[in-house]
Order: structure tokens, then sequence, then C-alpha cells
């Protein structure tokens, strides 16, 4: 019965090791994107104006790019669809 009960908890833990590899993730939304920016920003978030926000790629993978203007200044961030911050810097955006 104790061999049993080992090789049981030994899968167990072998699959939930797994499923942690292969799960890739929590996407976020387009909103949450702009969360991260804007907490990335820290003091300067209250002179954030004017987001854009598009669903592109980066190296083949889903990303946003978010351009806005902060105190003047054109700024372009490209953060992934999981939430980590891609680039940042300087960058204009036109339709």
């Amino acid at each position: 019965m104790l061999k049993k009960t080992i090789t049981l908890v030994l899968l167990v833990c072998l699959l939930g090791t797994l499923l942690c590899a292969c799960g890739g993730g929590k996407e976020i939304t387009a909103q949450e994107a702009y969360q991260i920016v804007l907490e990335d920003l820290g003091p300067l978030a209250s002179k954030a104006t004017n987001p854009h926000i598009h669903e592109g790629t980066h190296g083949g993978k889903p990303c946003f790019n978010i351009y806005i203007t902060v105190d003047g200044l054109g700024m372009q961030y490209v953060i992934s669809n999981t939430g980590k911050i891609i680039s940042k810097g300087p960058g204009g955006h036109a339709h």
C-alpha cells in the first residue's frame, strides 16, 4: 500500500511539472497591457496622454504595440501577450 501511495504522489508531481512547463502563462488583455505601461512610467503616468493600442507580433509571437505621449514626447512600448515588456523607448505614431 505504501508503494502505491508513493507512486501515485510521484505521478501527480510529474504531471503537475509537465503542465506547468507547457502552460506558457495567462494571456493579458489590451487594457492590462496599458496598465503595465502606466505602472512602468511610475510618476510620469499622470502625464501620459493619447494612448493608441494595436495588436501585433514580435518575433512571430503575439504582442501589443502601445503608443502614448508623455509630457509632449512620443513613446512606444511593446508588451508580450503574457505581460512582459519587450521594448520601450521614444517613438511616434500616425494613422
